[in-house]
């Protein structure tokens, strides 16, 4: 019995440390919110340097450059963030959206509601690509 129950925590164990390693720890809404976060300010300090002149000065690039290092830990953690991204919830999809239309300003309104748009209906289509899915597999 003691056997047994000391493999089942072994192998509990291991799986633990294994999705440590691969980084595959279960991602929650935050840590989508934290990911397109850096996109947002990406974007938001793209727009705001080529508002005035249309051109990208060093200063201005190097502000880019500095929003864009998240990036590192959004490609490493992008598996997780896109299973998380894909099995959201209706309430969830709802917060995440409400979220990005209250975080995502651009200067150029128009633009802005089209990518917010977009956004939303990228929501929409992981759902549905998922329940597809699922149906495939069955």
């Amino acid at each position: 019995m003691l056997v047994k129950a000391r493999k089942q925590l072994n192998n509990q164990l291991l799986i633990i440390l294994k999705k440590v390693i691969m980084n595959e720890e279960p991602k929650t809404i935050g840590d989508l919110k934290k990911a397109l976060l850096v996109l947002i300010s990406i974007s938001m300090n793209t727009e705001k340097a080529l508002e005035d002149d249309n051109h990208i000065d060093f200063g201005e690039g190097t502000k880019i450059a500095f929003s864009a290092l998240g990036l590192i830990k959004v490609i490493k953690e992008i598996k997780p963030l896109a299973i998380k991204f894909k099995s959201l919830t209706s309430l969830e999809k709802s917060e995440l959206t409400a979220w990005f239309r209250k975080s995502f300003d651009f200067i150029n309104d128009n633009l802005e509601a089209i990518i917010e748009d977009i956004f939303e209906t990228l929501l929409d289509m992981a759902g549905l690509l998922t329940v597809v899915s699922q149906l495939e597999n069955k």
